[in-house]
């Protein structure tokens, strides 16, 4: 936790160090201040004697007038080398190991042959680990990297934090000012400060352990790693294979003189602000919208920046110098630590140069981190996703955790597993809930796929769920369809399912049944728990509620915790043989002897019934047994902290994410579920292809080959309407499988943190898109040409366009109703409810769009329903689309008949209305002086006009109905997010009064 004696002798660690320049301040000025202010912080820590020369011409490594300023401390070994700072101009990091070394830029102290003969990548849970100091705004980065073969990074760290004190004045004597500096902070750790300060939070007993892991420093490291290939390369380069022991500190108001027998390697590297605004606006370029919102700082892009460049190198000398070809699922890990300090500022000396760090730790696989394909906007954007909220609270629970360890002085590392609660245990509940059209396989792999580590292969994943199956002898029936309750498997096989289907996770702490034997009859209850026992004899810790069981379901568990109303305990212990230690604990309190043909269970209800004179719970809070209890739970805490720093794996990578499976594979093993739901469901689908079809059809055929006359224009006109109205019947269709798929996932896959609600919510809006398209192809054949309005498309020449046109907008008419559908069920939780919300609405824009009743006949106050009714839009979209730019054609009794004035023909005596309100004159009255036939109506266009529709906004129309569909995508997710969480805290039942028994096994414990 601590920079400053968190280093194992056998250990190589890697710091990176950021700080940036203010406004017009250039590196190349700097230069000669930031040498200057490095002597005077080795002035001001004598202890350190630094000194500062000019590299010689055949020194390893370095060119020729370079300055290196070395940090000796006593004589030095013949073969040790100097502890160094090395100042380089690096705008571009090289992947090629061998390029790295000629431009001067060198990896190790060490020779080219050992390095290249010993394992590029280190034997450690992080490739890279981040520090980052900014003192003031600009653009310079500042990396170190700390080879170490000694104690620690004493003095080197004691030199970074002066060397910053001094530098954090860029001008003026104020560098001079050195009042911060006492030596008395060195003596107290940080924890003990805070202690003496404020406090704990909560005492080291309440943390909960499952937030938190501890990471070791391995002791051979070193050796692993320098001396891979035997004694023979060591030899050759003078070094041996035992290591000098550390060194203990001695608390002294004087910081001790760093071991001789340390090498110390520290490169810096100085970015231009130039440069990093250009690798800025490459990661910018590179990145979609998506990414740009998850990373707005320069130093994510410096961050990934220099990981991809130094994985890479490594990744060179593996592949090429040691033949090393990498798995899929081999992981890079980033460790980017948060100080706590800046917490507590103000109960802390500023000298104190102790860190307590809380490790955010993104990774990534190295294939895809060194691939050319892969761009440092990608790797910037998977930096802020691994973030730690850190509060106060929370450093208070690493001190706690830190007093905590046995062996305080060993060095250990917290890292905050971000992995909750749920994904560590499986929970079986008492109603055994699954989809219907899955069968048991496909439920067991789908648990299994989204819930297992994300580093498990799939291969692996789906072995373990046969082994699942043989285990739960469900061989016999693992390809059959689940079903309903009455049809499909029975009631001991759909238990069995719900505890496999838990089971296939792997829940690492518990497995919870609710009341497993509710609703089974006395031999299905005992074979459930038969096969209850043989999982817990196999090492699978197993906690249990039950009411009331039999003698002989009572005799399977190991101990039990009996609860009285409000949750007081009235017995916690070791059930024993016969029940012999729960029965003897009530009888020596008090109770009569339990029967020898008495059910003890039931004795032990009914003694401590509601007839009962005794308080057993204050009974329990008194008695002997209550204390060796809380004394194993003591002794338990202490194993475990002693055990602290090896909980976690460091290979499980997985516990940063809060699902398992990453999103893209959240969202193909759901939508496929899906897609199967709808494909076994042929119900659903026949009816819906039914209802798009025959309702078509209906229109088409009741319509048919309609003419351009008046009446004709107006029955086109209902025809919209017509299928306008099967809106509601293709809503209603969805909602029962919606539902069903949100019961599942309210009850069951969200509290087990199975899949995100956003790919549940997605995966909904995606699976009607085929279906609907395959009804609106159905209903454009055969309501589209049945009625005749490819005739007008014809007569005006634009077949093609007016055809695809319409098909769009059926189309679209279709994919409105599934995202409706959606939209309308994520804010409303039953399908009934819903259904009557789509009436509604559905009535309401039917009502406005401008079929029953005209814009200009609607009241004022009304006016607005039709311009937000989505209706109107497609149906003057879909009017003017078929009947635009046509002649009218009047049938017989639709002619007017009249007589035109004396001395006038009816053409003469009609061209002023005719142009003023449109119409035309038979060719046989045109002349006429008697009799005048005429039509009231002559352009379709002009009937376009009087329902306020208009040719040319056709495509315009169908812009704003797509405007709609997008709406109701985006409103659904986000009114689900703002429905769930109620949702999710709902209870699944009330559970009345009974014992709650416990099955594990001393090892589980």
């Amino acid at each position: 936790m601590n920079p400053t004696n968190a280093v194992n002798p056998n250990y190589f660690m890697g710091l990176n160090f950021y700080f940036a320049l203010g406004s017009g301040v250039r590196f190349d000025g700097l230069f000669a201040k930031l040498k200057r202010d490095l002597a005077k912080a080795f002035e001001i820590i004598p202890e350190l004697d630094g000194r500062m020369m000019l590299a010689s011409e055949n020194e390893f490594g370095y060119k020729k007038g370079e300055y290196r300023i070395t940090i000796p401390t006593e004589p030095l070994h013949a073969s040790s080398k100097p502890r160094q700072l090395v100042y380089k101009d690096l705008s571009q990091v090289l992947p090629s190991f061998l390029k790295m070394r000629e431009v001067g830029f060198p990896p190790s102290l060490f020779s080219d042959k050992l390095v290249l003969d010993c394992c590029p990548f280190p034997a450690m849970r992080a490739d890279i680990l981040f520090a980052q100091a900014n003192f003031v705004e600009g653009g310079c980065m500042l990396a170190t990297n700390f080879i170490h073969t000694c104690l620690d990074a004493v003095g080197v760290m004691m030199a970074l934090r002066v060397w910053a004190e001094c530098c954090r004045y860029l001008d003026g004597d104020q560098t001079a000012t050195c009042d911060w500096f006492d030596t008395e902070s060195f003596n107290h750790d940080l924890s003990e400060i805070i202690w003496e300060q404020v406090g704990y939070a909560k005492p080291a007993h309440e943390v909960d352990p499952g937030t938190w892991a501890y990471l070791p420093f391995p002791e051979k490291i070193a050796e692993t790693r320098l001396f891979q290939n035997g004694d023979s390369t060591a030899q050759q380069n003078g070094l041996s294979l035992s290591l000098p022991p550390a060194p203990i500190f001695a608390g002294s108001p004087v910081w001790p003189a760093a071991p001789s027998e340390r090498s110390l390697e520290t490169t810096v590297f100085l970015l231009p602000g130039e440069s990093i605004h250009k690798h800025k606006q490459e990661a910018l370029a590179d990145a979609d919208a998506d990414a740009k919102n998850r990373f707005a700082s320069i130093i994510d892009v410096v961050q990934a920046f220099f990981w991809r460049a130094s994985i890479r190198s490594g990744y060179r000398v593996a592949q090429e110098h040691c033949n090393h070809q990498f798995k899929i699922d081999e992981m890079s890990i980033l460790e980017m630590p948060i100080d706590g300090r800046l917490y507590f500022v103000s109960q802390l000396p500023s000298s104190h140069m102790q860190s307590m760090i809380i490790l955010n730790v993104p990774s990534m696989p190295i294939e895809m981190l060194c691939s050319s394909d892969t761009s440092v906007a990608q790797i910037a954007g998977i930096i802020p996703e691994a973030a730690a909220r850190i509060t106060p609270s929370l450093f208070h629970d690493t001190f706690a955790l830190l007093c905590s360890i046995a062996e305080y002085s060993k060095p250990a590392t917290a890292n905050m597993g971000l992995e909750r609660f749920q994904r560590k245990t499986g929970y079986v509940q008492q109603q055994d809930l699954h989809l219907s059209t899955t069968t048991v396989r496909e439920a067991l792999t789908f648990s299994a796929l989204l819930r297992q580590p994300r580093i498990t292969s799939r291969k692996d994943k789906l072995q373990y769920v046969e082994h699942v199956i043989d285990t739960l002898e469900m061989r016999s029936y693992a390809d059959a369809i689940v079903g309903v309750p009455g049809e499909g498997l029975n009631i001991e096989q759909r238990k069995r399912l719900t505890i496999g289907v838990e089971l296939v996770a792997k829940p690492a702490l518990l497995l919870f049944l609710d009341e497993p034997t509710s609703g089974l009859d006395s031999q299905t209850a005992w074979s459930i728990f038969q096969l209850l026992r043989r999982l817990a004899d196999n090492g699978q810790a197993i906690l249990c509620t039950i009411h009331q069981p039999s003698a002989h379901l009572f005799q399977v568990f190991d101990r039990l915790l009996f609860l009285a109303m409000g949750g007081k305990t009235m017995y916690f212990g070791d059930i024993g043989p016969s029940s012999k230690a729960m029965t003897s604990y009530f009888e020596r309190n008090g109770a009569r002897t339990c029967g020898p043909d008495e059910n003890p269970a039931e004795w032990m209800l009914e003694i401590t019934g509601s007839l009962s004179e005794q308080d057993w719970p204050a009974i329990w809070n008194e008695s002997p047994e209550r204390k060796a209890v809380r004394a194993e739970l003591a002794m338990k805490k202490a194993k475990l902290s002693q055990r602290a720093i090896t909980i976690t794996d460091p290979s499980d990578v997985d516990a940063l994410h809060p699902f398992a499976a990453s999103f893209t594979t959240q969202l193909h093993v759901v939508l496929k579920r899906v897609f199967q739901q709808y494909w076994r469901t042929p119900s659903y689908l026949y009816s819906k292809v039914a209802l798009c079809l025959f309702s078509a059809l209906f229109i088409g055929f009741s319509f048919w080959q309609l003419s351009n006359s008046l009446h004709g224009l107006q029955n086109q006109m209902y025809a919209i309407f017509m299928l306008l109205v099967i809106f509601a019947n293709v809503c209603s269709q969805i909602m029962p499988h919606y539902d069903a798929q949100r019961a599942l996932y309210q009850s069951r896959e969200s509290p087990s943190k199975t899949y995100s609600w956003q790919v549940f919510v997605l995966s909904n809006l995606l699976v009607e898109i085929p279906w609907n398209s395959l009804s609106a192809l159905l209903i454009f054949v055969s309501w589209y040409y049945p009625i005749g309005l490819r005739h007008n498309a014809l007569e005006a020449k634009e077949g093609p366009e007016r055809e695809a046109l319409m098909f769009l907008f059926i189309l679209a008419f279709m994919n409105f109703a599934g995202t409706f559908t959606n939209m309308v069920l994520s804010a409303v939780g039953s399908a009934e409810a819903a259904g009557n919300l789509t009436n509604l609405l559905h009535s309401l824009s039917l009502i406005f769009c401008g079929i029953l009743v005209s814009p200009d006949a609607m009241p004022g106050f009304w006016i607005f329903m039709y311009r937000v009714s989505p209706f109107t839009y497609f149906f003057s979209g879909v009017l003017s689309v078929g009947l635009g730019n046509s002649q009218i054609s009047c049938s017989t009794e639709e002619y007017l008949h009249f007589s035109p004035p004396p001395s006038m023909n009816c053409s003469s005596y009609l061209e002023p209305y005719i142009e003023a309100f449109d119409g035309y004159l038979t060719a046989e009255s045109m002349g006429s002086t008697t009799e005048c036939v005429f039509c009231s109506g002559n352009d379709t266009n002009i009937f376009l006009e009087s329902v306020s529709a208009n040719y040319n906004d056709r495509w315009r129309n169908f812009g704003i109905f797509w405007v709609y569909i997008i709406f109701n995508m985006a409103a659904a997710p986000v009114l689900f997010w703002l429905t769930k969480g109620p949702k999710d805290k709902m209870s699944i039942g009330k559970k009345g009064k009974g014992p709650e028994v416990k099955s594990d096994n001393v090892s589980a414990e």
